[in-house]
Formats: C-alpha cells, structure tokens, sequence
C-alpha cells in the first residue's frame, strides 16, 4: 500500500471476527490531492 502512496494511519488490534477467530486490522489512507497525482 505505501509503494502507491497510501499512509499506515493505524493499527487495530483483534478488531474483526472471522470463524470464531478475532484478526487485526491495518488502517491506510491517501488524501485526494495526493491520489490524483
């Protein structure tokens, strides 16, 4: 994600629940003026 300019913004620890089993969850995001680039 960073290779096409997106930001790490966040971490969110066991915050999705899938088969009984708690995952992480990695947050990133790109502003538009960046984006259009």
């Amino acid at each position: 994600m960073q290779k096409i300019g997106m930001i790490h913004e966040g971490h969110l620890r066991e915050n999705i629940k899938k088969w009984d089993i708690f995952e992480d969850e990695e947050i990133y995001g790109i502003l538009k003026n960046d984006f259009e680039k």
